[in-house]
């Protein structure tokens, strides 16, 4: 998916072992709690920044962009680019705690993000989406 251009986004938290685990395998790991506040390390991240974090030890900090980090200059938002394809991966909170999406925080900088991640990946709206597996994301 992300060598032929998709956009994948992994929202996790300290201590949640599915989402660790996957994000193990692009080397990072989410440690525990952000220290507030959290700000913006890119011109792309405008406004305020909603919500708490957890966040991200990286295994090797060059290889990503980080976009978001707490007050001790810890990330809680990275991005890579893998293959023609952008991997971003997130503290859980920073997009909101409802299911519904009724709680969008954050949404007038997570717009852009999201429509750039996807840029990529040419749609064929007549073509039915082919789900991936996790060993399919690379």
């Amino acid at each position: 998916l992300l060598a032929d251009g998709g956009g994948v986004i992994l929202f996790g938290s300290a201590g949640e072992n599915p989402q660790n685990k996957l994000v193990n395998r692009f080397q990072c790991s989410f440690e525990g709690p952000a220290e507030m506040p959290l700000k913006a390390a890119s011109h792309e991240i405008t406004g305020a920044i909603e919500g708490r974090a957890d966040w991200l030890k990286l295994e090797k900090p060059d290889a990503w962009e980080v976009l978001v980090t707490d007050a001790k200059d810890r990330p809680v938002l990275v991005r890579k680019t893998i293959g023609k394809g952008m991997l971003l991966i997130a503290a859980r909170d920073l997009a909101g705690s409802r299911p519904d999406a009724k709680d969008n925080i954050n949404a007038g900088w997570w717009k852009p993000l999201l429509t750039k991640a996807a840029q990529g990946k040419p749609v064929d709206a007549k073509k039915p989406f082919a789900s991936f597996g996790i060993d399919k994301l690379e």
